[in-house]
């Protein structure tokens, strides 16, 4: 049971799916920071903010590109 615990928090703290502010998440989706700005500012891809900081996970992001090249978005 202990172990199952230890799992859950351990994946709960795992914090190496995170980018850590907009510059990072714009070099990880190869875009200008004002571009990243820009899809915030429509609502995409989904960020936390913590102060000033804003994280960004990447397998939301990789999702919101997935999706976005489905849907043609940015055409």
């Amino acid at each position: 049971m202990n172990a199952h615990i230890n799992s859950i928090n351990e994946s709960t703290t795992d914090t190496s799916d995170y980018l850590r502010g907009v510059s990072a998440a714009s070099r990880y989706l190869a875009v200008s920071r004002n571009t990243t700005y820009e899809l915030m500012a429509a609502g995409m891809p989904s960020y936390l903010v913590t102060g000033k900081l804003r994280l960004f996970r990447k397998s939301e992001l990789d999702h919101w590109i997935s999706q976005a090249a489905v849907n043609g978005v940015g055409r």
